[in-house]
């Protein structure tokens, strides 16, 4: 055993402490350099595969709000006296809007110059620039940081209902409507539903 020890101190020897200790910081340096490098490669998921087109997201939230915003109408509808059975189409001018938060830095400088004769030169400049402020989403994916949704604005409404002849009904189907949506009278069509 101590032949093993006397063998390895002697091959220390040959090697030097200060190529060692040179191996051994490279070795380490190499270790700092290469982990940042499989880091990336693990935990950030690549963006082709988790790319999801804004619009489709929208287009499918959009169906969504008017869907939503036809039966809600149509069970309040139902219920005023002398309407009966209600159907109803809503359109909407757009979709839904984010609105995320911005980074706006200004600067300004102001410069006044004169020389020797009497002139005088000012020089002013000013920079604005803009970036959207960017937050982790629960997958470790970079999203804007969303301040507020506005939901899409309604474009017209169709109500067809069983008392749609009466004007009474129409009136009060038409201000309901009106009141509901925050558009004019004449966006929104009142009709009689066709009996069996």
């Amino acid at each position: 055993m101590s032949k093993l020890i006397d063998e390895k101190k002697l091959s220390l020897k040959k090697i030097g402490v200060e190529k060692l200790i040179f191996l051994l910081i490279i070795g380490v340096f190499l270790l700092i350099v290469s982990k940042p490098m499989f880091d990336d490669d693990i935990t950030q998921p690549s963006q082709e595969n988790d790319y999801i087109p804004p619009t489709t997201t929208v287009k499918a939230y959009e169906k969504t709000y008017e869907e939503e915003m036809e039966e809600k109408l149509k069970a309040v509808l139902s219920k005023i006296d002398g309407v009966g059975k209600v159907d109803v189409i809503i359109t909407v001018k757009s979709s839904k809007e984010l609105v995320v938060n911005k980074d706006n830095p200004q600067t300004f400088s102001q410069i006044e110059e004169k020389d020797g004769q009497g002139g005088e030169r000012i020089s002013i400049e000013r920079s604005n620039q803009e970036a959207t402020i960017l937050t982790n989403s629960r997958d470790g994916v970079n999203v804007p940081f969303v301040v507020k949704e506005l939901e899409p604005e309604v474009n017209g409404v169709v109500i067809v209902a069983e008392g749609g002849d009466s004007p009474r009904v129409k009136t009060d189907l038409i201000n309901a409507a009106e009141v509901l949506f925050n558009i004019p009278s004449h966006r929104i069509k009142v009709m009689k539903m066709v009996s069996n």
